[in-house]
């Protein structure tokens, strides 16, 4: 009996063996053979996922020399601005200065010139003046040897008469 019970145990232990190896086992062997194919297509995906993770890293790296080139070629350009601007602006202090200095040079022209024609006029009323009383002095004379003459001719006629 003692067989007998061992002989029971192993043929249930082998039923229970070969259920498992058959049902429980294929179905885990089932599922390992679909994680593997889910594996694979993970794998791809995973690989898919990484090449465009290194062509986007590719262009990135592209795009950030080309902007550092773009940032110098900026900065080049603003020093070159920067120089002309200044450049310009001395010209402008320059042409600034120059127009000061000369509207100072024409201001004392033209202050002298007022000068001169308020001397040029005084002059000119004082002659006017001069003129003037020359012109009366004359017209007096002139008067006077009018009355003169006036005179003479009526004296020269009282003593000698009429000459017709």
């Amino acid at each position: 009996m003692e067989k007998r019970a061992i002989w029971i145990v192993v043929v249930i232990l082998i039923m229970c063996s070969a259920y498992y190896w058959v049902v429980i086992d294929g179905s885990r062997v089932d599922t390992m053979v679909g994680l593997d194919t889910s594996d694979k297509n993970l794998k791809g995906d995973v690989n898919e996922a990484v090449e465009l993770w290194d062509r986007l890293d590719l262009r990135l790296k592209g795009t950030s020399k080309h902007v550092s080139t773009l940032q110098d070629s900026t900065r080049m350009h603003y020093k070159a601005y920067d120089s002309k601007v200044d450049s310009i602006d001395n010209a402008f202090d320059k042409v600034s200065f120059s127009i000061e200095q000369m509207n100072e040079v024409l201001s004392g022209r033209i202050s002298r010139l007022n000068d001169d024609l308020e001397a040029l006029s005084e002059e000119v009323s004082s002659m006017k003046r001069s003129t003037n009383n020359n012109f009366t002095k004359l017209n007096k004379t002139l008067d006077a040897i009018n009355s003169d003459i006036k005179k003479i001719e009526a004296k020269l006629l009282e003593e000698f008469g009429e000459d017709d």
